[in-house]
């Protein structure tokens, strides 16, 4: 504000207050070093004050938002309880939203405010040194037709690199469990020192009370055996040991943007498939890198199954009852064999 020309347009009104005479805007300027349209302000804001009249604010002209073609698309999906994140990248790669995060989250701000969350601490650990398993259970799609879609996705993250597989499925019995966490291994390209686990009944067979202690399921453990981990259980109320694995859980609710989406069940799954891949190029919150940048020193220090190959996967196989099928399996897991010997040898 410049009190100089408004004390110099008091004094004007003042000793000119019965004449209808105006200043010489460009001369008062000259004087005070201000333009003439500052001075013709004050001179018609300190003219309208003695007069009794209000000033007049023009109002600001309102300017379009790259978010205004979405914001009812927004609002439906943020009403059906999903996060401002999973809506932004929804909008971004289904519907082309050129704009940023930020215009998504303050709108979803207005829509409801953001709880609070208590911060814990974060437990870090060295390469290859240990994993995290859990379901993410009851997830409910519905396709575009109205039927509804429940399933479970699978949830496995590396916790050094934060590097993820997640997997839909229907059932969460011990086959499918086992089934996932070789698809674990294989996407990930090999097999921790530790891997942490929920009290799952695929996993346990009695959990934990004051007089008794847990115990493994004999078949989970032995393909942990087979596999060359060791499995370890999390304590109840200890969020270090299973924190990882719950924010890839709410990771996972970015899905339920696509309800409403996709045709069907496989449509879904293959939806889940492409998340799985991308969010291990986003960066991520706690490295500040994108998990595929640690995973590819990490799965140096990843141990690889190659004499335990035909326990995990070819003794279903050799099941068959058909002799070709049988030797087509064996020739395959040779092959198979003899390229991680090869491959151990030129490195």
């Amino acid at each position: 504000m410049r009190l100089d020309v408004s004390d110099w347009m008091i004094q004007f009104q003042v000793m000119n207050h019965s004449s209808k005479l105006k200043p010489n805007f460009s001369e008062i300027g000259r004087k005070l070093n201000a333009d003439p349209r500052t001075v013709k302000k004050y001179f018609q804001k300190e003219k309208n004050y003695r007069n009794g009249k209000t000033e007049l604010v023009k109002p600001r002209k309102k300017h379009s938002s790259k978010l205004d073609p979405y914001k009812k698309v927004i609002q439906a999906k943020y009403n059906d309880g999903n996060t401002a994140m999973s809506i932004f990248y929804f909008i971004k790669d289904e519907l082309g939203y050129q704009g940023g995060k930020t215009l998504v989250s303050d709108y979803c701000r207005t829509l409801k405010k953001k709880k609070l969350k208590k911060a814990t601490v974060r437990v870090e650990v060295g390469p290859g040194d240990s994993a995290q398993v859990d379901w993410k259970e009851g997830i409910t799609i519905i396709t575009q037709d109205g039927t509804k879609i429940t399933g479970n996705i699978f949830l496995y993250i590396l916790a050094h690199s934060r590097f993820k597989y997640v997997e839909f499925t229907y059932k969460r019995d011990q086959r499918t469990f086992l089934n996932c966490l070789n698809h674990a291994f294989t996407s990930t390209g090999g097999i921790p020192e530790k891997i942490w686990f929920d009290n799952q009944k695929v996993v346990i067979d009695r959990a934990r009370s004051t007089f008794t202690k847990r115990v493994f399921n004999e078949t989970f453990i032995a393909h942990a055996h087979d596999a060359g981990f060791i499995p370890f259980l999390c304590r109840v109320g200890r969020p270090q040991t299973k924190g990882k694995i719950k924010s890839l859980a709410g990771l996972v609710d970015r899905l339920k943007v696509y309800s409403n989406e996709v045709i069907d069940a496989e449509d879904f799954a293959s939806v889940v498939r492409r998340f799985s891949q991308k969010i291990n190029y986003e960066k991520s919150q706690a490295t500040g890198k994108p998990p595929i940048e640690l995973w590819r020193k990490e799965k140096e220090y990843l141990m690889i199954m190659i004499q335990n190959f035909s326990n995990l996967i070819l003794k279903p196989l050799l099941k068959e009852k058909s002799v070709k099928n049988r030797l087509l399996c064996l020739i395959i897991a040779n092959t198979h064999y003899l390229q991680n010997i090869l491959a151990e040898l030129c490195s």
